[in-house]
């Protein structure tokens, strides 16, 4: 078999329709995907309906780093992916979570002296978006309330708004998917950040007693090495491995990923189908 279970279409950041990105898999030969688009699951409603192979309802959260794993601050976060997702319980609690970053958002620019009026009218015009914290990092900073787009992201970090790691891990079994670690060695503040293989095991056994069910294992711009590591590090403490490109389709060599097989946890997909969470095409 031929798996991704890590992709995007354009009701996130990724550059393609959801029908459009079904038929490329499709034309790469996969016999099950998963559409995990960043904190939303809307795009899941549409591939159900016309996806063409054997499907799993999915979501990639953005959470934060809690202080009490004394490695990073809160402004640095990383990306829970959600398998087997009920997509319509999980949209109603991304609504709470998008209410919750609008109303941080806007705290952030009353302080700053900006009425509830300006605001609206600025959102209306599309010179802010609050719902992207880089587009208020992006204005404030032209507004010279910050000298850089980095000192401003670091004063409204996550933690105002996103979920953390145990509350998305318990947000994704409340949906009744498996919450899967997303290319663990990738953390992101204003970019990506990469770590090294200590860190992501102290991240790893933090999110284990938080009752993960695995981690991206065989991401496809991971070394061998890296992705070698991480199937270990799985069945160090008896979780799934999952698999994934991270398709945008931004960049060529994206398309060359999908050129790629890895290997598959039988395990995982086996407790998937399990629970019927994959939408078989006969």
């Amino acid at each position: 078999m031929k798996i991704n279970l890590h992709i995007h279409s354009n009701t996130s950041d990724g550059s393609l329709s959801v029908e459009k990105l079904m038929d490329t898999l499709k034309k790469y030969h996969y016999d099950l995907v998963a559409l995990t688009d960043h904190d939303t699951a809307v795009g899941n409603e549409i591939a159900k309906k016309i996806c063409k192979i054997n499907f799993i309802e999915g979501i990639e959260i953005t959470s934060y780093i809690p202080m009490n794993l004394k490695l990073y601050d809160s402004s640095f976060g990383l990306h829970m992916v959600g398998l087997g997702i009920d997509s319509g319980k999980m949209n109603k609690e991304m609504e709470k979570i998008k209410d919750r970053k609008q109303n941080a958002f806007l705290k952030i620019l009353l302080k700053k002296g900006y009425s509830k009026d300006e605001i609206t009218h600025l959102v209306f015009k599309g010179d802010l978006d609050l719902n992207n914290r880089i587009s208020l990092a992006n204005f404030l900073t032209n507004k010279g309330h910050f000298s850089s787009v980095e000192e401003a992201v670091n004063e409204f970090s996550l933690s105002l708004y996103a979920p953390s790691i145990s509350e998305s891990i318990e947000l994704i079994h409340k949906c009744d998917g498996i919450a899967i670690w997303a290319h663990p060695y990738i953390i992101c503040k204003n970019g990506d950040y990469s770590i090294n293989s200590n860190e992501v095991e102290q991240i790893f056994k933090y999110m284990v007693n938080n009752e993960i069910d695995g981690l991206e294992s065989y991401y496809l711009q991971f070394t061998n090495e890296q992705q070698k590591f991480l199937e270990l590090l799985a069945k160090k403490y008896s979780k799934m491995s999952s698999t994934g490109t991270d398709f945008h389709a931004d960049f060529a060599w994206e398309y060359k990923l999908l050129e790629q097989t890895t290997p598959i946890d039988e395990k995982m997909i086996q407790y998937l189908n399990d629970q019927q969470k994959i939408l078989k095409i006969r």
